[in-house]
C-alpha cells in the first residue's frame, strides 16, 4: 500500500470561464514501488484541507510520463470513491520501471473538464 509523502504547490484557482480548469486541491506525491499493482488511495481535499465531496461526480484519472504521454486513462467506473479518498487500482505494467509519473484527476460531469486534484507517483 502507498503512503503519503509531501504536499506541495497547494493553490486553488477560480476561473471557471468556458472549459477552463480549476484547481480545488493541492499537488500531492503519492509515493510507489516498482512493480506495484493494486490498490492506490488518493486522497482528495481542497486547499483548506476539507474533503471534496465527488459523490455525484462523473471521474477521470489520467497518468503520464514525463514527456507528457499518457501511460493510463482510468474512467468513472474504474475510480472507487470514499470521502476523502478516491481508490484506482494500477497495473503492473504502469509501474514497471523506475520513474515519475504525473496523475490528474478530472470531474468530467456534464462534458466539463474540471481538474481536482493533481500530483505525482514517484515510482522507486
Amino acid at each position: 500500500m502507498a503512503s503519503f509523502i509531501g504536499l506541495n504547490f497547494g493553490r486553488e484557482t477560480e476561473n471557471n470561464t468556458g472549459g477552463a480548469v480549476v484547481i480545488r486541491g493541492p499537488h500531492q506525491s503519492i509515493h510507489l514501488s516498482i512493480g506495484h499493482e493494486g490498490a492506490v488511495e488518493i486522497p482528495v481535499k481542497d486547499a483548506a484541507g476539507d474533503a471534496i465531496d465527488l459523490d455525484e461526480s462523473t471521474l477521470r484519472l489520467i497518468i503520464q510520463d514525463y514527456r507528457a504521454a499518457n501511460v493510463a486513462t482510468l474512467e468513472n467506473g474504474a475510480i472507487a470513491r470514499e470521502s476523502p479518498t478516491v481508490t484506482v487500482n494500477l497495473s503492473g505494467t504502469t509501474t514497471a520501471k523506475r520513474r515519475t509519473l504525473r496523475w490528474y484527476l478530472f470531474d468530467i460531469t456534464g462534458g466539463g473538464l474540471v481538474e481536482v486534484a493533481a500530483g505525482y507517483f514517484p515510482v522507486y
